[in-house]
């Protein structure tokens, strides 16, 4: 987005809250982040909305969602799985799904699950306190501390898995049909 294309939104009445300039922020250099519409108010129920394009990558996930991290014995970090909001049940298994790929594994064995994310502001007010800067290093320290040395490595690391739940993909694979 930049200034002439948030100008048009508000021309066409989009129905959006707010921007995220990414890629052509300040000095139009890319940033690496955007920000994706992932659902919409409609006479006071949300309906899941996603970017649909011709290639898998760009796709956003629709809705809100969840990350839940997976943990072994040994506290280090198994996998990451992406769900719907509400739609998370514990369980001794999951399939998961690559979220471009048509793969899947079955994640077993572990021992324990968090959710990651965590709200701090809603309509626009603080809602929880926000980390101190030693807070947030201490963070980063503890979750590098739980990631396997092989996905740390410069030369050849293992790509850590952060892959689709069940309903989430399903309600994405909806969303596509329901488009074609």
């Amino acid at each position: 987005l930049d200034e002439n294309i948030i100008s048009q939104l508000y021309l066409e009445s989009a129905p959006v809250d707010s921007f995220g300039v990414g890629t052509k922020l300040v000095n139009q250099s890319s940033l690496g982040f955007v920000y994706k519409l992932t659902r919409i108010n409609k006479n006071g129920q949300f309906v899941s909305r996603m970017k649909i394009s011709s290639s898998k990558e760009k796709m956003t996930l629709p809705g809100s969602f969840q990350v839940y991290r997976f943990y072994g014995k040994d506290g280090i970090m198994c996998a990451d799985m992406i769900e719907s909001v509400g739609k998370f049940s514990w369980s001794k298994q999951y399939l998961l799904h690559h979220p471009v790929k048509d793969e899947m594994f079955m994640l077993k064995d572990f021992d324990r699950c968090e959710e990651k994310l965590v709200q701090r502001i809603s309509k626009g007010k603080l809602i929880a306190d926000m980390p101190t800067a030693t807070q947030s290093r201490d963070f980063c320290r503890n979750a590098l501390a739980s990631l396997h040395d092989s996905h740390k490595r410069l030369l050849n690391p293992h790509i850590y898995k952060v892959s689709l739940g069940e309903n989430i993909k399903a309600e994405r694979e909806s969303i596509v049909v329901g488009f074609k």
